[in-house]
Parts: structure tokens; C-alpha cells; sequence
């Protein structure tokens, strides 16, 4: 960055990180409060069957994932703009946007995720293998890297002062 920063830049890495705050609040807030009526609803109506085990398995993998990797987008965020007495301490707000242990947690979280829905599929429809090959093709052609995502990725690292934002600021 240059020895004069300019104060509009600031204010609007200001405003896209309280967006990427508020965005992550709220869908941890739902988050929460499906889990919460989830668990009752398991707890109440499974409580005599013997799979209510893994139920809750899935249920606590299923929350405790996106906790931790909302913690870590939080402790991310909150790196990100330090305050200081002057702005030339100022790094940016493009700066490790989406760092490598959010994206791993989140790919294990859809695999965990994925998985256990062909599953369910599968006891639903009598054990049927046909029924679940287009869900388990899907599922795992999420996973396949796109050529896109190499060129984004290789334009993109050079400078991340630079790269492009993911987020979109009203004036």
C-alpha cells in the first residue's frame, strides 16, 4: 500500500467487514435456534428407537462444525482491522479473506452433511440403490475443484491487496 492511504478505502473495508459480521451473526443465530428445536424435536420423538444415537451424532457433528467455524471467522474478522493512533498501520481488509482452515472445515462439514442425507435417502426409499445415485453423484461433484477456481486462485494470490472483493458495498 502507499504512504497516504486514502480514508474512503478505510471507511469501506469498515463497512464490508461489519456486512461479513452481520451475515455470519444471523446465520449462526438460525443456526442455533434450529438446532435447539431439533434436538427437542429428536429427543421427544426418537427417545425409544434404537438409531436415536446417531440422530444425535449428526445432530451435535452438524452444530458443533459451523461453531467452530464461525468462532474462527469471527477471531478471522476481527484480525483483519486493528485499530491504531494513525492509519498508516492500516493493512486492508483483503487481506486472507477466506483462509485455508475455513474452507477445510466447511468441505468436511458438507461431506458430513451430504453424506448423511444420501443416507437417509437411502432408508427412506427401502434401501434402494438406484434412488440415491444422482444425490451421491452430486454430492461428490462438489468436491472436484473447477477449473475456474485454479485460475481465480492463481490471479488472485499474487497480490491479495489487489484481489477482487467477494463483497458487495452500497455507496
Amino acid at each position: 500500500m502507499s504512504d497516504t492511504l486514502d480514508v474512503g478505502y478505510v471507511f469501506t473495508c469498515i463497512k464490508r467487514l461489519e456486512l461479513r459480521v452481520g451475515v455470519a451473526a444471523a446465520l449462526y443465530g438460525m443456526l442455533l435456534i434450529l438446532f435447539f428445536v431439533t434436538l427437542r424435536a429428536v429427543v421427544t420423538q426418537y427417545h425409544a428407537r434404537s438409531n436415536i444415537g446417531i440422530l444425535l451424532l449428526m445432530l451435535f457433528l452438524t452444530f458443533v462444525i459451523p461453531t467452530i467455524i464461525f468462532a474462527l471467522t469471527m477471531r478471522n474478522i476481527s484480525t483483519q482491522l486493528r485499530p491504531e493512533n494513525s492509519l498508516s498501520a492500516f493493512n486492508g481488509c483483503d487481506v486472507d479473506v477466506d483462509p485455508m482452515y475455513l474452507r477445510i472445515l466447511f468441505v468436511i462439514q458438507m461431506f458430513i452433511l451430504d453424506t448423511y442425507t444420501v443416507y437417509r435417502t437411502w432408508l427412506i426409499h427401502a434401501r434402494a440403490n438406484k434412488i440415491i445415485i444422482a444425490p451421491a453423484v452430486l454430492s461428490f461433484a462438489l468436491f472436484v475443484p473447477s477449473p475456474s477456481e485454479s485460475f481465480r486462485s492463481s490471479t488472485t494470490s499474487c497480490c491479495p491487496s489487489h484481489s477482487s472483493s467477494t463483497f458487495f458495498v452500497p455507496p
